[in-house]
């Protein structure tokens, strides 16, 4: 009965079949590659004796990406960059996911000009200023071999059994050792991904990817002392940190009550369905979810023990996408009119009840000001609240955390929907417990809580 039923899936979709395959094939690709890298050795010596003897210098050319995973892929490619004993050469970090240059509404907000305060995310989180500083020129420019390494995504190598850094190293040896051997005494390898990926599951899968040289906490705490940035939780209160993301996640219901989910890469994405359930997405946790656990949860606590931030990217992305999509769900242009009024109010009828309750204040909205309010904020959480639709959080996590700063993490879910496996690095895990919005024992998970805080002071 098991095998018809993989069968069945795998007819629906070819891909889990071509992986099932390439699952069953790994030990033998990865015992082709060390084969071949063995043979090669003259090759990998003549690589080493090559870097000795040249300026190899490297770079990372970020691609358009939200920040956490501009950063992990940072974060590898710099290891890989150093371990091929290349010299580091430092290109701005920019982002133009998470970061909106010149945005009418951040000008002339009254939380603050941070148009004139921050250049970028990364000016914020003071890297670029930090590798500028470290990084070093590249003596006589204008004879300069610049040669791109197109890496593919992390899967690639997983799936050919190449997952150890070492064998990861050696396999990009040979494959730029033709570029380095021709004639000049400079080289720029320029870092560049090749399609799509954080690179965060090679990430998780290592120590030695995810150790790095440079304390990017370190680095943050830095730049805050430089520029203060206002924290909102109240003294003498435990912070207490929740991020609820919808934008390209998210469903929104319509004014005729049907019910959208704009998530693409989802088998219900872009169809008007009649009502939530039948969306059949266990990935979904609804905003309504998320506050009767928060409620349900601070019931089991003193009044002020917490200080509870909430954070949310709202709906505006999900109306975007809703009305990109417009021929897709055959709406007429009175419908789409009807649904702009609709979401004039959709985040504040969405997100006002959690206001009401006791040491909640809300952060809902994508502007700049808003997301470096939401870093420091997490940063400086005991507590944390995410989702499984949420992936920043916990890549954010992994880069500025270790167990001693860790905070604890609730990961809310439906029907033991998620694996805390592709939440975070394993030393990290520990920190991460799941509850389940259908099922949940709210004393249970307080007792949890207070022991860890216990643990803390």
């Amino acid at each position: 009965m098991k095998k018809i039923k993989i069968l069945v899936l795998c007819a629906k979709n070819p891909s889990l079949l071509i992986n099932i395959i390439r699952k069953r094939f790994i030990p033998f690709l990865k015992i082709f590659y060390l084969t071949y890298f063995w043979f090669r050795q003259k090759s990998i010596k003549r690589f080493d004796e090559i870097v000795k003897q040249k300026n190899v210098y490297f770079t990372i050319e970020l691609e358009k990406a939200g920040i956490t995973d501009q950063l992990i892929q940072f974060i590898v490619f710099h290891n890989l960059g150093t371990s091929l004993n290349f010299i580091f050469s430092h290109t701005k970090l920019q982002s133009s996911r998470s970061f909106v240059k010149n945005k009418s509404d951040d000008q002339n907000s009254s939380e603050g000009q941070e148009k004139d305060q921050y250049e970028d995310v990364y000016d914020f989180l003071g890297l670029n200023k930090f590798f500028t500083g470290i990084s070093h020129k590249i003596l006589g420019s204008d004879d300069v071999k610049r040669v791109d390494l197109e890496m593919e995504n992390d899967s690639y190598f997983f799936n050919r059994g190449i997952a150890q850094k070492k064998h990861l190293v050696t396999y990009l040896k040979l494959k730029l050792l033709t570029e380095i051997t021709s004639p000049g005494d400079y080289v720029l390898v320029r870092f560049r991904l090749k399609g799509h990926s954080s690179f965060f599951k090679m990430f998780n899968s290592s120590k030695e990817y995810y150790s790095f040289q440079h304390d990017l906490r370190s680095v943050y705490n830095h730049a805050r002392e430089l520029k203060p940035q206002t924290i909102t939780y109240k003294k003498k209160s435990r912070p207490f940190f929740v991020h609820i993301r919808q934008g390209d996640t998210g469903v929104i219901k319509t004014p005729w009550d049907t019910y959208v989910f704009v998530w693409g890469i989802k088998n219900n994405a872009y169809k008007e369905i009649s009502s939530f359930r039948d969306i059949q997405d266990d990935s979904i946790i609804r905003t309504d979810e998320y506050y009767s656990f928060i409620k349900d949860f601070l019931h089991c606590f003193d009044d002020h023990f917490f200080s509870v931030r909430i954070f949310s990217d709202g709906f505006q992305r999900t109306f975007q996408k809703a009305y990109q999509n417009q021929e897709a769900l055959g709406w007429t242009d009175t419908q789409i009119s009807r649904l702009k009024n609709h979401e004039l109010t959709y985040d504040q009828n969405s997100f006002e009840k959690f206001s009401q309750l006791d040491g909640v204040k809300t952060c809902i909205g994508e502007k700049n000001t808003k997301l470096y309010e939401l870093i420091h904020s997490l940063l400086h959480a005991e507590v944390v609240i995410i989702g499984t639709q949420q992936r920043m959080i916990p890549k954010l996590l992994s880069v500025y955390c270790n167990p001693s700063n860790m905070p604890l993490v609730i990961v809310l879910e439906n029907n033991n929907h998620s694996s805390l496996q592709s939440f975070g690095r394993e030393e990290l895990l520990p920190f991460y417990i799941k509850a389940d919005v259908s099922n949940y024992h709210p004393e249970c998970i307080a007792e949890k809580v207070k022991a860890f805080l216990k643990s803390r002071d």
